[in-house]
């Protein structure tokens, strides 16, 4: 896989964010953490291909769920990006740090 497989992955997050149904402040700062995850996962995508494509599938699957307001998927969707995010939290720290606080951030818009 190349560099740019979790920038594949992540490809429309802007569109979807900007579609939520929340504040503008909220919504750039969703926008600006998935920024910063691709950003991340970049870094790490050559030599951990699999855990970063994981990592950006689950974050955009869990972003999809808030968006088509499926309370249920959406907390399904963000237990497994956490599951995911602490299975390589020794491995890539800065990926953890963003992937936690993305889900969290999830989770406080769709409550």
């Amino acid at each position: 896989m190349s560099n740019d497989q979790p920038t594949s992955i992540l490809q429309g997050v802007t569109a979807t964010i900007n579609n939520l149904n929340a504040a503008e402040d909220q919504k750039a700062a969703l926008e600006a953490l998935f920024s910063q995850l691709e950003s991340t996962l970049r870094m790490y995508a050559s030599s951990h291909p699999a855990e970063t494509s994981q990592i950006a599938t689950l974050a955009r699957a869990s972003l999809d769920q808030l968006a088509a307001a499926d309370r249920d998927s959406l907390k399904s969707s963000v237990n497994a990006l956490k599951a995911a995010a602490n299975n390589i939290r020794e491995l890539m720290p800065a990926v953890f740090g963003v992937a936690i606080t993305i889900a969290g951030s999830l989770l406080r818009l769709g409550s």
